[in-house]
């Protein structure tokens, strides 16, 4: 498959040999320097003395006149530099074991370090069964890149269920605010009028980010977390969990859980869905399913917050659907119709691949009848066992599918 190479501006600014002026600290203290670099993001700026030596300095450290300057110098170089290149990024699939992924590799093509990176890719594949086309989103923080450093990045996707056509992805810098798109794609001739994969690669519309980035802000709260300072960092993901930020909420909610506070876990949980963290409809399930530590045991609840998850299409609620109503243990509330339909969305949402995952997909298509989907599914949850009895437990559901049995 054809190779993308496209090129990303970071923002950065440097200065040329004559750009010496006399910089005034607000001590008053004065020494002949340069403008190398600014740093929008940490406010901080590399400066050159006639000597050669560079060091960094806080914005706030120069006089009023100085950093006006400082901004205003940096505003301009920016729109001047606003066509180079200073990031290469390449797509391409590789192929393993488990199937076939996307593979994305990004080099700094600048002297300096490039900061907040984020992508966000959309992949279309077309399900092996059905032919269907289907899409799946993800957005990537990838962080810092280093002079010259490559930094390879392998896509999360589902890509032994479906054959994957092509990915659209967009990079975003906080840094700068700025945005740089490219595709990489091989579609299929037959299925180039059936959807319009090339003009949706020239103008991809992704989910709006959030306005304010939390990173910096997880990170204090994870530090204190893996520190063993959890209250503290339950205050930290609180305040964030106000700003609007969902994941913050998942968060308190997968550490009240941990505590055994379950009320406290469904109440943050809840914050989080609300809060556009559709991953949350997924541990209510499991909450209510299980009940006690302050909270009742409700099946009605756990299939609402299912529900709730899976119209938001996040792939573990429609998985828990798809085996809720394909793999039920009171037979008379499966339902092969929509266990498919769940199974099918799952699949395109980007469902893990992992083991069980795989045993509620291939238990759904069962169900529905489709036991060629199930006994390929099946197969692969074989093939990954790992003990001879685990194996030999496995292949008894691959047997009853082979004989047109349901799981």
């Amino acid at each position: 498959m054809k190779r993308l190479l496209v090129y990303f501006l970071m923002g950065v600014a440097v200065a040329t040999a004559d750009d010496f002026r006399t910089f005034t600290s607000v001590e008053g203290k004065s020494c002949q320097a340069k403008m190398i670099r600014f740093n929008a993001v940490k406010k901080q700026v590399l400066v050159e003395r006639e000597n050669g030596k560079r060091f960094w300095a806080d914005l706030d450290s120069f006089s009023e006149a100085d950093q006006e300057y400082i901004l205003q110098q940096y505003e301009e170089r920016l729109n001047t530099n606003a066509a180079e290149e200073f990031l290469a990024v390449s797509a391409k699939q590789k192929k393993e074991a488990i199937g076939i992924c996307y593979e994305v590799t990004l080099k700094n093509l600048h002297c300096e370090m490039l900061e907040n990176l984020y992508m966000d890719c959309r992949v279309y594949s077309v399900n092996k069964l059905t032919k269907e086309v289907h899409t799946f989103e993800v957005d990537q923080f990838v962080g810092c890149i280093a002079p010259n450093e490559e930094k390879r990045i392998r896509l999360p996707g589902y890509y032994d269920y479906s054959d994957p056509i092509g990915v659209i992805f967009r990079i975003h810098s906080s840094t700068i605010g700025r945005d740089q798109s490219g595709y990489e794609v091989s579609v299929p001739r037959e299925l180039r009028q059936k959807y319009s994969w090339v003009e949706d690669a020239k103008d991809p519309q992704f989910r709006p980010r959030p306005e304010h980035d939390y990173t910096s802000e997880w990170r204090k709260a994870r530090l204190l977390h893996d520190q063993g300072n959890r209250e503290e960092a339950k205050k930290e993901y609180e305040l964030l969990g106000k700003k609007g930020d969902g994941f913050s909420y998942y968060m308190l909610g997968e550490m009240y859980a941990q505590d055994g506070d379950y009320a406290g876990a469904v109440k943050y949980y809840k914050e989080g869905f609300s809060a556009g963290m559709y991953e949350s409809a997924a541990r209510l399930c499991d909450l209510y399913t299980r009940g006690g530590n302050g909270i009742n045991r409700s099946d009605t609840e756990a299939l609402k917050w299912l529900e709730k998850g899976a119209e938001k299409e996040d792939a573990e609620s429609l998985l828990y659907l798809a085996e809720y109503y394909g793999a039920n243990a009171d037979k008379s509330k499966r339902n092969g119709a929509l266990a498919a339909q769940y199974a099918d969305r799952a699949i395109a949402a980007g469902v893990s691949r992992s083991a069980p995952g795989r045993t509620s997909l291939a238990a759904a298509y069962a169900e529905n009848g489709q036991f060629d989907y199930a006994i390929y599914l099946q197969q692969t949850v074989v093939d990954a066992a790992h003990t001879d009895e685990l194996k030999k437990q496995r292949l008894q559901t691959l047997e009853k599918y082979r004989r047109g049995e349901t799981y």
